[in-house]
C-alpha cells in the first residue's frame, strides 16, 4: 500500500527546514534592532549599523552562491531515502557534510584573504564604517562554515 502524502503530512516535515532558513534572517533583524537601540549616539548608531549591514551584505553573498549544495544534497539524499537504501542515505549525508565543510573553510579562508579589498575597493567604506566593519568582518568570516553546514543539516 502506498503512503498518502497530505498537505499537512508535507507542511509538517517542512518545519524545520522553514525554521532553518528564516532563523539567519531573523536573527539579522533582531541584531540590527539591537544595534540601532544601543548605540550611544544617533551618528554612532548610524556607524554602527552601516558596518554591520556591510558585513552581513557580504556574508550573505558568500553564503547564497553555495545554496545550490542545498538543492543537490537534499536531491540524492532524497532519492536514496525513497528507494529506502539508508546506508546510502547516510554516506551522501557524510559526503555532503564533509564537502561542505571543506568548501566553507576555503570560503572563510578567501574571505579573510580579501578583507581589505571587499570593505576597502569593493564597498568603498568611509574609514570610520571600515574601523568598526574590519572586526565584526573576521568573525562573520570564521563562521561561514558552520552557516554552510546548517544549509545541508
Amino acid at each position: 500500500m502506498m503512503d498518502e502524502t497530505t498537505t499537512a503530512a508535507l507542511l509538517k516535515l517542512s518545519v524545520f527546514t522553514i525554521a532553518n532558513q528564516a532563523a539567519p534572517f531573523i536573527a539579522i533583524i533582531i541584531q540590527t534592532s539591537l544595534i540601532a537601540h544601543h548605540s550611544s549616539s544617533s551618528s554612532g548608531s548610524t556607524t554602527t549599523v552601516a558596518a554591520f549591514a556591510a558585513v552581513i551584505s557580504l556574508a550573505a553573498f558568500a553564503t547564497g552562491m553555495f545554496n545550490f549544495l542545498l538543492a543537490v544534497v537534499m536531491n540524492h539524499v532524497g532519492n536514496a531515502v525513497g528507494k529506502k537504501k539508508w546506508g546510502e542515505a547516510r554516506s551522501r549525508i557524510r559526503f555532503a557534510q564533509l564537502f561542505t565543510l571543506v568548501i566553507g573553510l576555503a570560503c572563510c579562508g578567501l574571505l579573510l584573504g580579501l578583507e581589505n579589498i571587499a570593505l576597502r575597493d569593493v564597498l568603498n567604506l568611509e574609514d570610520d564604517v571600515f574601523e568598526l566593519a574590519r572586526t565584526y568582518y573576521k568573525w562573520k568570516a570564521a563562521t561561514i562554515p558552520s552557516l554552510l553546514l546548517l544549509k545541508v543539516a
